[in-house]
């Protein structure tokens, strides 16, 4: 109950969100976020977690949740297209993951919503990012996010009808 509660308020808050034109991340951590994100990525297993946190580009999505680009060689392919992206917040002092994924550089939150699946599927919130070689679209979800890596939004028309 209280994820499904949770997933209406985060839906309500974007939806109610002005459109956010596409935007490239390139704003640094801020200081306050360095050391939780250093834990976190220590945590899972990353070597040089304080060395990945002050390579790490910070986007505001809403005021408790941030998309981060950990732009290292170490957490990007060769090209320095596809990084390390995460979806995460603040919670209890530690920073918190909502999913970890590899994306471009360029992000865009969209408020005006597709139907997930087809015409009987459920409208979402998005944030797409881009990059040169696919895009990865990101929706909230009563469960968590649903994480899509596609050429094009085109590309994803839902699971097929028989």
């Amino acid at each position: 109950m209280r994820k499904i509660v949770r997933s209406l308020i985060l839906a309500f808050v974007f939806l109610s969100a002005p459109l956010r034109a596409q935007e490239e991340i390139v704003q640094s951590l801020p200081d306050n976020l360095k050391k939780p994100l250093a834990a976190f990525l220590s945590a899972t297993g990353w070597q040089n977690g304080e060395k990945l946190a002050g390579s790490t580009k910070y986007w505001l999505l809403t005021d408790q949740i941030f998309l981060l680009r950990v732009a290292d060689p170490s957490t990007c392919d060769s090209e320095g297209d596809l990084c390390l992206t995460i979806i995460g917040g603040m919670r209890n002092g530690g920073f918190v993951s909502e999913a970890v994924f590899y994306a471009g550089g360029e992000v865009k939150a969209a408020n005006n919503s597709f139907a997930l699946g087809g015409a009987d599927g459920p409208s979402l919130f998005f944030v797409r990012f881009f990059g040169k070689k696919q895009s990865v679209i990101a929706m909230p979800a009563p469960t968590g996010w649903i994480v899509i890596p596609t050429g094009t939004i085109d590309d994803f028309k839902g699971p097929k009808k028989n």
